[in-house]
């Protein structure tokens, strides 16, 4: 009895010792990340102070100060200042008056005449968003049982120039691309509801968000989860037009669905259909393209996207094709569609990064648009990165080159992915295991 006592004992001082031992190695990973979150943190909260592309944060600025004082849905009919309507989604402008609410309560006055003293509360929303993404990175790589990778994707994506030069720019691409991101990582673990939810939330972030509409459409016809994801797309919709019916403004919500994407700019990036009209294609009569011609590269640019996404249909499900095929889609638009900015091409920075982890032809491609990506489309210019100024300035890269790169790079991209996740490499997987 007594040996049965100092065993059972025995057992007890083991089992205790073990379960010491476990909540250390099972705290590690998320001590890592949280040492990781918060030095990317800390890396952006001198850039919030930096002076960016000051017409876009003046413009944000005085959005601010109109939403605070007259409410979400009025400040699409008028604004205090003599700036143009929002035309932002009202994800944005409900982010801004948080902001702006909170700058006045920190100010316990009337909102500053100074608008440079707002430039920081404005990029607040991108530096939260940047830190969402390493967040759902981690996550993403987690749910896959690498959480190593999910620390080294986080580390990535944060410390990459192309991110800080983007917040420090004072755009707001990082939120879409923290919902965008969102939107693909529930639908790898089948949320349909969620699904339909985030890519809305995008859209009414920002209407670049169409960048992934064909993987939207690809998901409805062939997820078998159509009827969750619409009602996700209505359920958000409907709860973002309540205080628009409200003021009796539902037209400038409407607006925003239905019209403002197709508003034509004033410029468009280097991509395929600037190469066209410097190469005088017959059908290209103006470098600032037309509704007309946004139209039609849109369509093109769905055919060939759902094209690929059909092609790979056998693999798409398995979450690191999913995050993959995202990452062509998104590439694809920017390469095709007319009247994009260049920044149109970060959320591919995030999309692409399992890429890093494939093989060092992946890592290669990442890399490559990383580094174009910062020195010719982010302007370092406008960066406070003042180490790698000087180095990036040296890469003088003419623009038809640079379109030639951006080419050469998607039919990398596309051949890698085809390779890696197409229908002739699950065969041979398939082959492989009844051997």
């Amino acid at each position: 009895m007594r040996e049965q006592g100092l065993k059972g004992s025995e057992d007890i001082a083991i089992t205790y010792a073990a379960l010491m031992r476990s909540p250390s190695k099972k705290s590690l990973p998320w001590l890592c990340l949280v040492v990781i979150i918060a030095l990317g943190i800390l890396i952006r909260i001198p850039l919030l102070s930096q002076k960016g592309f000051v017409p876009d944060e003046s413009r944000q600025a005085h959005w601010m100060h109109s939403v605070t004082t007259l409410g979400v849905a009025e400040s699409y009919r008028y604004q205090l200042d003599p700036v143009i309507i929002p035309n932002y989604g009202p994800v944005e402008i409900v982010l801004f008056d948080f902001f702006g609410h909170l700058l006045r309560t920190i100010s316990s006055s009337k909102f500053p005449l100074d608008l440079r003293a707002t430039f920081p509360y404005i990029k607040m929303i991108a530096m939260l968003a940047d830190t969402g993404v390493g967040l759902l990175l981690f996550f993403f790589f987690r749910r896959l049982g690498f959480w190593r990778l999910g620390l080294i994707a986080s580390a990535v994506y944060l410390f990459n120039p192309v991110s800080l030069a983007e917040l420090q720019w004072g755009q707001t691409d990082a939120l879409l691309t923290f919902f965008l991101f969102a939107f693909v990582m529930v639908s790898a673990s089948k949320h349909w509801f969620l699904c339909g939810m985030c890519f809305t939330l995008a859209y009414l972030a920002k209407p670049t968000a169409v960048m992934l509409f064909p993987l939207l459409v690809f998901l409805l016809c062939f997820s078998g989860g159509y009827k969750r994801i619409v009602a996700g797309i209505l359920a958000t919709l409907a709860v973002f037009a309540v205080p628009f019916v409200m003021h009796g403004n539902i037209t400038s919500f409407l607006r925003y669905l239905l019209i403002q994407n197709n508003e034509a700019i004033n410029h468009t990036t280097r991509n395929i259909y600037w190469l066209l009209y410097h190469w005088h294609f017959p059908l290209l009569s103006a470098y600032s393209p037309n509704p007309t011609q946004r139209i039609w590269s849109f369509l093109a640019f769905c055919t060939l996207s759902l094209g690929l996404l059909f092609a790979w249909k056998k693999t798409i499900r398995e979450p690191r094709a999913l995050m993959l095929a995202a990452a062509v889609v998104s590439f694809l638009f920017f390469v095709i569609v007319v009247g994009v900015h260049e920044r149109y091409i970060f959320p591919f920075i995030a999309f692409a990064t399992p890429l890093l982890f494939i093989s060092w032809e992946g890592a290669a491609i990442y890399i490559l648009t990383s580094i174009i990506t910062y020195r010719v489309f982010l302007k370092p210019t406008f960066s406070g990165l003042s180490i790698l100024i000087p180095v990036m300035r040296v890469f003088v890269i003419p623009r038809t080159v640079i379109v030639i790169l951006n080419l050469s790079l998607l039919v990398w991209l596309l051949w890698f992915t085809y390779r890696h996740f197409g229908e002739v490499h699950v065969r041979r997987v398939l082959k492989k295991e009844s051997l």
